[in-house]
């Protein structure tokens, strides 16, 4: 598949969860402390990195999604969502946790509100 990633790893839930939480964190426009507090949170919680990589994961994400624009970002998203195993309640919790990241910074503006109508609809909820 030619997806515009820098990094070659291969796709796997933890890239692509990364990939949507970062996502979530740029919603307003700015990813500030607090997003990535939670996110690093969740990721560690969820034994999908150590807190030790987290910084290097996160690196190669942000690169990664600096390389794509919003059709193309979706569309990666859209791609993950149909070849990873995703039951409904994992779907569910992702948007969970999508709705934490965003509301990290206590604010919730129209284009945070935007993306998770978005959200939804990819994650077909």
């Amino acid at each position: 598949m030619q997806d515009g990633f820098q990094s070659k790893e291969a796709h796997t839930y933890e890239r692509f969860l990364l990939y949507m939480y970062l996502w979530a964190a740029e919603a307003d426009f700015e990813v500030g402390m607090p997003e990535i507090d939670v996110i690093r949170d969740k990721m560690v919680k969820r034994g999908l990195v150590s807190a030790k990589d987290f910084d290097a994961h996160w690196h190669k994400a942000l690169r990664d999604f600096k390389t794509h624009n919003d059709y193309e970002s979706e569309k990666y998203i859209e791609q993950n969502i149909e070849e990873l195993p995703l039951n409904h309640d994992a779907r569910l919790k992702i948007f969970n946790d999508l709705q934490d990241i965003m509301m990290a910074d206590g604010k919730e503006g129209a284009s945070e509100k935007m993306n998770m109508f978005m959200f939804k609809k990819m994650l077909k909820l």
